[in-house]
């Protein structure tokens, strides 16, 4: 209660602690600290008007927005990119499909520094990981992550499309390709795929 959370935060601080770099005064405690990038977003919230967009969003309230934009900060590796991807998920979402999302997938199994997860990470039976077929048409239960304002935006207004599915095929410049169909899709996963072995680095980069 004293971090000042959002009342919709339902007590839970994971997503609230905006992402920032912030000055810490003298003799602090771990309450002063995280008081600030909760703050700190309750004022970038209060600035895009969070809470009401949420509502009229295809997440239908302001924590299941919250939960989105936190999937995304960890998916999108471009800004620009951020409003696209929380489409495909809210696509996949209405159409009763698994996200099909490394990072909920990796959070689930407590692992971090992959692009990918392996398929005994994706077989874990947690509602974290939205590879499992139990997740279908589901988001997690709560955030993965700290989003920061343009992920947030991003799970506020997506794009408009019938994209289903998308891969990063190149994860130096982020570029990302964005697919209605599966066949389509696994053509993108075969540039990912090319782009992984074509050096040591790169499959470092892909596999940890």
């Amino acid at each position: 209660a004293e971090l000042g959370l959002p009342e919709w935060a339902g007590g839970k601080a994971e997503g609230f602690l905006y992402p920032e770099t912030y000055e810490i005064g003298a003799d602090p405690t771990a309450l002063s600290v995280l008081q600030i990038p909760v703050a700190h977003f309750k004022k970038v919230a209060a600035e895009i008007d969070f809470e009401a967009r949420a509502a009229e969003s295809p997440a239908g309230d302001p924590y299941q927005a919250l939960i989105m934009a936190s999937i995304v900060e960890r998916e999108a590796m471009g800004a620009e990119d951020r409003a696209k991807v929380a489409r495909v998920f809210y696509n996949r979402l209405e159409q009763g499909m698994p996200m099909q999302s490394d990072a909920t997938t990796a959070y689930a199994n407590n692992t971090t520094g992959r692009a990918a997860t392996t398929d005994e990470e994706r077989a874990l039976d947690d509602p974290y990981n939205t590879y499992h077929p139990s997740t279908a048409g589901k988001l997690t239960p709560g955030p993965i992550s700290s989003p920061e304002r343009s992920a947030l935006e991003a799970a506020l207004a997506p794009a408009e499309g019938n994209w289903l599915f998308f891969v990063t095929v190149d994860l130096d410049t982020g570029e990302t390709e964005f697919n209605d169909t599966l066949e389509a899709h696994n053509q993108s996963v075969a540039k990912l795929r090319a782009w992984c072995a074509a050096s040591p680095e790169n499959q470092t980069k892909c596999t940890g």
